[in-house]
């Protein structure tokens, strides 16, 4: 019968850029996007899933937008990625390649610290394929891959499993027990797909985390305490928000909401310093310890600080450095600083005195860090709350590796760069921090 049997697709202008019968696919198109990064040139692909005989009724797959550029070296591999994607995907009788072809409806939430946008799923199968894809066309000694989904998980439902946290339902607590078994489930199977691709009895395999994570029931924030020990001072500002007073403050918490530091206003170092080195220096810091030790959560009674000590005790926690401060802290477990106050402001009065202490509930705004709903950096590595724990992973396979051990004594993550050196011949890099895991190996 008479009627249509294929589309062209053309830009505004009228330009064509593609030709689609039934069934058909473009070939790659290219155009600019505009995104907050500013624009970028990246590619898709179109296929005409249906077209009725009167043209009514058109229906088309847009593939996932592909950034080709920044992301890989040399700038050919992410072509190659792309194409063996797109290649599998037809392979598979497949109309898309992965799950989600990138619209909004299939983006992850984004987190303020883990911009991640696609699915779990996917980045899991992307990350997999690409490992296949590579070590079957490029000689490889060393084979590296990181996968943040894990942290985004925890970020959003870790919350839901703590019965102490005051929005605590069951069945929201089996939905989210249920995602957690998925999304292990999924990550365990990538690990097993890359070992398939291209590891054997010879290839030493080594997992491992930097944090896990732990549920969070309370919000404070401490620097309530610094400034009515008389320590922290602020003035306001034209528009009725507060701002240090660097004239008479003589401390100010570090100048990111996550950063668990309380820096001294020093003379000779900082640019507005007011507290003389020495005695002074030392008399101020110990108020600050004295402070914090002090403060006093109004419902609960607890003291939300589980540790404060002067820069130079820390260094055995891994906190050293130009970058840290006189003083570090860590919060008691279920404890959260508020991620809606930037310290050095300025600082809405409002927030501050809603946050000093209150009860974390549900449906945060989005300008409170991750919801709250399970943090990691600020606590000690070995922290447990309500049956979570903050301690890293690590596991090793392979030769050298001392078969079922278990080791006594945790080891800290700059030890896995100097184990992982010796084991392959390596030198020791000058910038190690860490030493070998001698438990864990056959030999030394």
């Amino acid at each position: 019968p008479a009627g249509y049997d294929g589309v062209t697709i053309a830009r505004a202008g009228g330009q064509a850029v593609a030709e689609l019968s039934p069934g058909g696919w473009s070939e790659w198109l290219w155009e600019e996007f505009p995104t907050r990064f500013g624009r970028v040139r990246a590619k898709f692909r179109l296929r005409l899933l249906h077209l009725s005989l009167s043209g009514h009724e058109v229906v088309l797959y847009r593939t996932a937008i592909f950034n080709v550029h920044g992301w890989a070296y040399p700038q050919s591999v992410a072509d190659e990625l792309i194409e063996d994607l797109f290649r599998r995907g037809q392979a598979a009788g497949q109309v898309g390649l992965l799950e989600t072809d990138g619209a909004a409806t299939d983006m992850h939430p984004i987190m303020p610290l883990c911009q991640v946008r696609e699915s779990i799923s996917d980045q899991a199968r992307g990350l997999a394929l690409s490992v296949d894809y590579l070590a079957r066309h490029y000689p490889w000694d060393l084979l590296m891959v990181q996968v943040h989904a894990p942290d985004g998980l925890n970020h959003e439902a870790l919350n839901h499993l703590s019965p102490h946290w005051k929005r605590y339902d069951p069945g929201s607590a089996e939905r989210a027990w249920q995602r957690f078994r998925t999304e292990y489930g999924t990550l365990d199977a990538m690990v097993g797909q890359m070992l398939a691709s291209c590891a054997s009895e010879e290839t030493l395999v080594v997992v491992v985390s930097d944090h896990a994570a732990i549920p969070t029931t309370r919000m404070v924030w401490v620097g309530q305490a610094l400034v009515d020990a008389g320590l922290l001072v602020y003035r306001e500002d034209d528009a009725g928000r507060w701002v240090p007073d660097w004239t008479r403050t003589r401390v100010v918490l570090g100048d990111h909401p996550l950063a668990e530091n309380v820096w001294v206003n020093l003379k000779g170092r900082d640019p507005d310093g007011i507290v003389e080195p020495g005695t002074e220096y030392e008399a101020v810091r110990e108020a600050v310890l004295h402070a914090f030790y002090a403060l006093r959560d109004p419902e609960t009674g607890l003291c939300p600080v589980a540790l404060a000590l002067r820069k130079e005790d820390a260094s055995f926690l891994g906190q050293w450095g130009n970058t840290v401060g006189d003083i570090v802290y860590y919060l008691r477990p279920g404890y959260a600083s508020s991620g809606a106050i930037a310290s050095i402001g300025p600082l809405d009065p409002e927030i501050v005195r809603r946050d000093h202490f209150r009860w974390i509930e549900a449906g945060i705004p989005s300008q409170y860090y991750a919801g709250m709903h399970g943090i990691h950096h600020q606590y000690l590595p070995n922290a447990v709350y309500d049956g979570c724990s903050n301690r890293a992973v690590l596991v090793m396979a392979g030769p050298g590796v001392r078969r079922g051990a278990r080791l006594p004594v945790p080891p800290w993550t700059p030890d896995v760069v100097p184990t992982l050196a010796h084991l392959l011949g390596l030198p020791l890099p000058a910038q190690a921090e860490g030493h070998i895991i001698a438990a864990a190996l056959d030999s030394l």
